[in-house]
């Protein structure tokens, strides 16, 4: 499961009217009929967080179904190899040294 804040594309300082709102949006993208398995992921991630008191759990206790342990790293999308940028000395060379 992703991280439920990413899923819904909302802060971490998000209000419960922000939530619901996000929520409805993602549910018209990805209606059950065309898109189950994103439906699911939103709905699951809309219980996760819908109020207040369930935001304060997720930050105390974290995902349900987390491993002690576990890196939170798991929770992020991995870049797909085009999205990925790169960084660094090498790059600021390779821009600064060869201009256009």
């Amino acid at each position: 499961m992703l991280f439920p804040y990413l899923t819904l594309g909302v802060p971490e300082t998000t209000t419960d009217e922000d939530v619901r709102r996000a929520y409805l949006l993602k549910i018209r993208m990805y209606p059950p009929e065309q898109n189950p398995d994103e439906f699911q992921r939103v709905c699951e991630a809309y219980e996760l967080i819908k109020t207040e008191p369930a935001r304060t759990r997720l930050r105390l206790f974290g995902m349900p179904g987390m491993k002690p342990g576990a890196p939170l790293a798991d929770l992020v999308p991995k870049p797909v190899a085009s999205e990925r940028r790169r960084a660094g000395v090498a790059l600021w060379i390779e821009t600064n040294m060869n201009p256009p």
